[in-house]
């Protein structure tokens, strides 16, 4: 992903020096410089403590993601158990899961899908002190991705009101006591964990949060015009679309079947609707990453649980075969016409170069940064992507380059950046494929 450097600088740092700071990004903005307030800390510290125990490299930092999937798909499984799924939608779980979320690089949604899902098990457990670890977990996962506040709500307040209706004596104010003292003794604990990561400057924490934030909130008669470009961005109308026609067939299965339906699932489709309805007003942007993966996750477990005769069972299972596929058309078309094992190029003249010129300052990506560098970036190293000194975001033009800095970039970027050398693209039984680079990590040096 083009932001990973964005998501793990700092966390990289912290592990090394101890300082909340991400220094590639120290040419963005100064409110880079110093510190790093414009991301919530909880992610950085995170994985700040795995890197101090596995090390700084590229395999530490991907075992960590898969330990998130993992955890995350472990949790949901139990909590569906609870529930009375069956095991066939259990197993789909980290199928849908590791085909929809490995598209989100390094960014810090695998730690706090992880987080979230860890909170809600805890909360299904209906135990007062299990509340308050669950309130915490949901906490944390709030300050890892503020984005998955849109599922903690409607997740959090279906468990609890499917616990107290569970109830043999309901006595509502007690039972919703305990609910309150739990969530207010977690709020506390959270937020001073909060506190301290940030050395208690929480005004200028806000400040530098919230000028992020505006930098990636669309106004509210921006955001269908939004939904609209990303849907009709290369094939996105067939490949998007495609699971948004399987949710709504679904949806229109389950209101025709609604009496027949089990309430599980009733409930389950309708919370996570609700978290999806939240997702696209409170951050449209991440149709791609939490939207889609809710709607596909959703849309195969009423596939799996909804009671149809067999053939129409039939027949709907072979949709959401064939949508899956249709899904996957981009990871299948890279798999076999691109070279995406970066065995066949050798980066020592590049690393030569560097070693024999250490006060040069250089403009990497994120490329560059993991199979060049192995995240051990030189001293006077620049994120690439926000190299600009302006809130957003790339250089646009070979013309924008420094002539005292050297970019170490992947040859792909030649398709964002004008003055670049062109590069092959993937091609696949005579068809060309303009946004797939035939070899994603081809590195270039432009000194």
């Amino acid at each position: 992903m083009i932001d990973d450097l964005f998501f793990i600088g700092a966390a990289i740092n912290i592990a090394k020096n101890g300082d909340f700071v991400n220094p590639w990004l120290a040419n963005w903005t100064e409110r880079s410089i110093d510190r790093y307030y414009v991301q919530p800390p909880i992610h950085s510290y995170s994985l700040a403590s795995w890197l101090s125990c596995f090390g700084s490299s590229p395999e530490s930092i991907l075992l960590f993601q898969c330990c998130c999937y993992i955890i995350f798909c472990v949790f949901t499984a139990l909590i569906l158990r609870k529930y009375g799924f069956s095991k066939v939608a259990i197993l789909c779980i980290p199928v849908v899961y590791t085909t929809s979320m490995s598209i989100v690089g390094l960014r810090q949604d695998a730690l706090a899908m992880a987080y979230l899902a860890i909170g809600l098990w805890f909360l299904t457990l209906n135990r007062g002190w299990k509340y308050f670890f669950g309130f915490c977990f949901l906490g944390v996962a709030w300050l890892s991705a503020p984005i998955s506040i849109a599922y903690i709500i409607p997740f959090t307040l279906g468990i609890i009101w499917v616990n107290y209706s569970q109830e043999k004596e309901k006595q509502f104010i007690k039972y919703f006591r305990k609910v309150i003292i739990s969530w207010f003794a977690a709020f506390i604990s959270v937020f001073s964990l909060f506190l301290w990561t940030i050395n208690f400057e929480f005004f200028h924490f806000w400040d530098d949060f919230t000028w992020h934030a505006s930098l990636r909130v669309v106004p509210p008669e921006k955001i269908l015009p939004l939904w609209f470009f990303i849907l009709s961005h290369g094939y996105n109308e067939i490949i998007y679309g495609s699971i948004y026609l399987l949710y709504l067939t679904c949806l229109f299965m389950l209101l025709f079947k609604l009496r027949k339906i089990p309430t599980h699932l009733k409930y389950f489709f309708l919370l996570t609707s609700v978290g999806l309805v939240l997702n696209l007003f409170l951050y449209p942007s991440s149709l791609r990453y939490y939207v889609n993966f809710f709607v596909a996750l959703i849309s195969v477990i009423t596939v799996v649980e909804i009671p149809l005769q067999k053939l129409n069972k039939s027949l709907l299972a072979f949709l959401t075969i064939v949508v899956f596929c249709v899904y996957q058309i981009p990871a299948i078309v890279s798999l076999l016409a691109a070279d995406i094992f970066p065995t066949h190029q050798d980066y020592t003249e590049i690393k030569s170069y560097v070693s024999k010129h250490p006060n040069q300052t250089y403009l990497i990506d994120n490329v560059a940064a993991r199979f060049v560098f192995d995240y051990n970036l030189p001293k006077n190293a620049i994120a690439w992507h926000f190299s600009q000194n302006t809130a957003i975001f790339y250089p646009h033009s070979l013309e924008q380059k420094d002539p005292n800095t050297v970019w170490i970039i992947a040859a792909a970027k030649g398709a964002v950046t004008q003055g670049l050398p062109d590069y092959p693209k993937a091609e696949l039984w005579g068809r060309k494929f303009n946004s797939i680079p035939q070899k994603p990590y081809e590195i270039i040096m432009i000194k």
